[in-house]
């Protein structure tokens, strides 16, 4: 199921569309075929774009963080199977395309330009650059310990 979402900025008076693609398609839940990547390969870089201590915020969540992040997999690049049970996140997709795969779902989910990807409590996935071009990602989450996995010399 995909919902679109209009948005205008008042400022700049700009429209934008969005998909979301975030979850296991209707009637495909249930457990992965698929055998879980466990080592993040090929070229994925991790940039932190900034990052907000929840503290003193209207929350008060003490330690925790809200966090932006612009993920670039390479061609062939795979980040592992990994954890949102203590990082709730939302994924957006800006460049080329990912292939996500979920501990609770028997089929891959595209994602393509322009679609979000929602992930929290319960949710396992690896994500898989399986389309032979770069793709780009934005990703916010909220975390108390960062546990995405990245390898050595990746920011």
């Amino acid at each position: 199921m995909k919902l679109i979402l209009t948005c205008t900025t008042l400022l700049f008076a700009l429209s934008c569309t969005a998909a979301v693609a975030g979850e296991c398609p209707a009637g495909k839940e249930g457990p992965t075929p698929f055998k879980p990547i466990t080592e993040t390969t090929g070229p994925l870089q991790v940039v932190n774009n900034g990052q907000i201590l929840l503290d003193n915020e209207a929350v008060a969540a003490k330690g925790w963080h809200l966090r932006s992040r612009t993920i670039y997999f390479g061609k062939g690049s795979i980040a592992q199977i990994h954890s949102h049970d203590e990082r709730p996140e939302i994924a957006t997709m800006l460049s080329g395309s990912v292939t996500i795969y979920a501990k609770n779902c028997t089929v891959g989910v595209k994602m393509k330009p322009g679609e979000v990807y929602r992930s929290g409590r319960g949710d396992s996935h690896w994500a898989v650059n399986d389309s032979g071009a770069p793709a780009v990602m934005y990703a916010t989450d909220i975390f108390l310990k960062d546990t995405f996995p990245v390898t050595a010399g990746n920011k």
